[in-house]
């Protein structure tokens, strides 16, 4: 009996010690499972985090390339911006040599029509009418001789005109 009782005993012990290491044994493996968890939760994030870094730096790159272009546009457009306003400088000072030039021309005409003016006696109205046939057509050449002065910075206006208009 003594041994049924001890028998039992034992066989409770070993049962009790049994489930004991069987809870140990089924808490270690839960917790090596959670550690695998964790650990492939841990990878997982690192990897979403690599390809999320990857696709930000590919954006980055591709605005930064977007930026490059830009700026190269800019960049023409702005030489060729220097360019134009080069060439209207020099259009202008072209310009501002014909204006300097028309007037000299205009000085010119205006200093001989003041010395005719000048040169004529008081009463002309009077004389003209006394005058001559003779004096008559010389008092007609004379806006002739005008004329002819005046074809001469045309033609110095005209072909510097087209000198600007070639250069363009």
């Amino acid at each position: 009996m003594w041994e049924t009782v001890k028998h039992r005993k034992q066989g409770k012990q070993e049962r009790e010690r049994e489930e004991k290491e069987k809870r140990e044994r089924e808490e270690k493996e839960k917790r090596e499972r959670e550690r695998q968890e964790k650990e492939k939760q841990g990878e997982e994030k690192r990897e979403e985090e690599k390809q999320e870094e990857e696709e930000q730096e590919k954006q980055d790159e591709a605005t930064l390339d977007s930026c490059r272009r830009q700026l190269q546009g800019i960049k023409q457009k702005y030489q060729r911006l220097e360019q134009h306003i080069q060439t209207s400088k020099e259009t202008n000072e072209k310009l501002g040599d014909e204006i300097n030039k028309m007037r000299a021309w205009v000085l010119i005409a205006y200093e001989r029509f003041q010395t005719l003016y000048e040169e004529q006696p008081v009463g002309e109205a009077h004389q003209t009418t006394q005058e001559s046939p003779d004096q008559m057509q010389e008092t007609q050449e004379l806006p002739d001789q005008v004329r002819e002065d005046e074809k001469l910075p045309e033609e110095e206006t005209q072909a510097t005109s087209e000198e600007v208009q070639t250069s363009k």
